[in-house]
């Protein structure tokens, strides 16, 4: 069975636009906290993008481990 890779890709520009909501949440609270220095929008989208590389980086890592096990049986 083909994957929907439109459904998949939706899914995912929703979770990012989700995660950069946030970060602007949470830009706004600690703005006005002088100790904190101010994130742009274009620092969230990177700070984002990171977030699902580590997420890419986890999921090849447990692949990986499942593959080494099934390989050791």
């Amino acid at each position: 069975m083909e994957p929907d890779w439109h459904d998949i890709v939706s899914e995912l520009d929703c979770i990012i636009d989700e995660a950069i909501d946030t970060l602007l949440d949470v830009e706004c609270v600690l703005g006005g906290h002088d100790t904190i220095t101010p994130v742009t929008a274009h620092n969230m989208y990177d700070i984002a993008e990171d977030v699902v590389e580590s997420g890419r980086i986890r999921r090849a890592e447990k692949s990986l481990a499942w593959r080494h096990k099934n390989l050791q049986i």
